[in-house]
């Protein structure tokens, strides 16, 4: 009788397992509350975006144009020229925003370096650091820069993916590609103080935590395709906020897909957005803001959402 009872509570414990790995839908609604809707007007590309607590700046790569908005939709300035001079970049494709200095900081591919601008979008200054590699982002936000590069392969076609801390290398990892620039690479959210890390492997990937205070590297979570959902076809993106990591994954249908975990790692659910071209493109402390538009980006909409 002893037996028939442990077998049964363990044959329990097996659908409690796998009800709790199976992939639970969730929709914005739940976890976040819509604050504000801003459309972008003569914009004739998808921005890259950096999102501050006054609203958020959006550069125009092709044309080097950047826009600062402010979060009732006031479109403040308009700025930036395509050049090598001062104040003028040939590819802006990297753009922060520090707030401890006021400043706005665009990093310039071709020239490897960074240009910064103040509050009111007046040219201050550049600096140079050259990278053997490709820098894939540059963060300066209260003090701390955080980006992730690779560098050139060697003669045996392998890459070293980086990501540093203030300078100091704290992950490194080698892939072999023919391609030009490999697949695989570093993403990591930096939000309140909080960095989170993300290396993604085909439709698993590792999280890991840097403590910054004692600068230490640590292991959050392996995930795995099967502990989520059925059809992931790639791990893309990481964004934190609050408590919930958020990682961004393309499905077989190539539809996008938030994967929800707690800042331990524990899974919570899993979001998908009705809309075709809609997705997160960024966190500001309990802000995270969607951007929306149609498929010839004739209009863009940036959605401010807010944690309950």
């Amino acid at each position: 009788m002893k037996y028939r009872i442990f077998l049964l509570l363990l044959f329990c414990l097996f659908l409690f397992s796998c009800s709790d790995n199976k992939s639970k839908v969730l929709k914005m609604e739940d976890i976040f509350k819509l604050e504000s809707a801003i459309e972008l007007k003569d914009i004739d590309e998808i921005p890259v975006f950096t999102f501050t607590e006054f609203g958020f700046f959006a550069m125009q790569t092709h044309s080097s144009r950047v826009s600062k908005f402010l979060n009732d939709g006031t479109e403040e300035k308009v700025f930036g020229k395509k050049g090598k001079g001062p104040g003028e970049f040939e590819w802006g494709r990297f753009l922060s925003y520090s707030e401890d200095i006021h400043t706005l900081g665009i990093y310039d591919i071709p020239n490897f370096r960074t240009l910064y601008f103040n509050d009111s979008c007046e040219f201050q200054k550049h600096d140079s650091r050259p990278i053997s590699g490709i820098p894939y982002f540059k963060l300066r936000k209260n003090d701390i820069e955080v980006f992730s590069f690779s560098q050139f392969p060697d003669n045996n076609g392998f890459w070293k993916n980086n990501i540093a801390v203030n300078d100091s290398i704290i992950l490194s990892n080698n892939e072999k590609t023919d391609s030009q620039i490999p697949e695989k690479y570093y993403q990591y959210s930096y939000n309140s103080g909080r960095i989170i890390i993300l290396k993604p492997d085909g439709t698993d990937f590792a999280l890991y935590n840097y403590d910054l205070e004692n600068r230490k590297l640590n292991r959050i979570e392996t995930g795995s395709n099967k502990h989520y959902t059925v059809n992931i076809s790639s791990i893309n993106n990481v964004h934190t906020i609050g408590k919930y990591i958020i990682i961004e994954a393309s499905n077989t249908e190539d539809r996008l897909e938030y994967i929800f975990m707690k800042q331990k790692g524990k899974y919570i659910g899993t979001m998908e957005f009705e809309e075709d071209y809609k997705a997160i493109y960024g966190v500001y402390n309990n802000h995270i803001y969607v951007v929306e538009s149609d498929d010839s980006e004739e209009w863009i909409i940036v959605h401010n959402y807010i944690l309950k």
